[in-house]
């Protein structure tokens, strides 16, 4: 999915901001898609959550990813609501999107919540984007009448 976002903003040369909460991102082949990247390293939970909240108040950004799927559970646990419900608002504020990626559903502010699942070996991990997102099943946990901009549309289109 990350993948796909990354790959439907260079498409459109939207700029996007990737807060990588466990510094485990490891960018593809093609460099195109970095073209259009502002790539943040973070090394914590908080770290990754203050850097979201700065770049979310940046209106040169079209999208900003936080991806916490490799932080410290507990961590992620212990961040309270309004944490969440600040960045929302936040998103709300400008033209952007914001998605966040974390190990489970644990956001009481999402505007809509996807699950993915399947398994991936590592011979597929170097498969086309279709030849993934083909081996992969999603389901859409919550959904809210308030969608926000073209960000639905991102996701179909990928």
């Amino acid at each position: 999915m990350l993948l796909h976002l990354l790959e439907a903003a260079r498409r459109e040369r939207v700029f996007v901001a990737l807060v990588d909460g466990s510094n485990a991102f490891d960018p593809p082949p093609p460099p195109s898609l970095l073209e259009h990247l502002l790539w943040v390293r973070c090394g914590s939970v908080e770290q990754a959550l203050r850097s979201a909240d700065a770049l979310l108040r940046d209106e040169n950004l079209g999208m900003v990813l936080v991806d916490l799927r490799g932080c410290d559970r507990r961590a992620l646990n212990r961040t309270r609501s309004t944490v969440w419900y600040r960045l929302q608002r936040l998103a709300r504020k400008g033209d952007g999107a914001l998605a966040l990626f974390t190990p489970r559903p644990m956001i009481p502010s999402a505007q809509f919540r996807v699950a993915f699942s399947g398994r991936l070996s590592a011979t597929q991990c170097d498969a086309s984007l279709g030849a993934v997102a083909g081996q992969l099943a999603f389901e859409a946990l919550r959904l809210r009448k308030q969608e926000r901009g073209d960000f639905p549309q991102l996701i179909q289109a990928g």
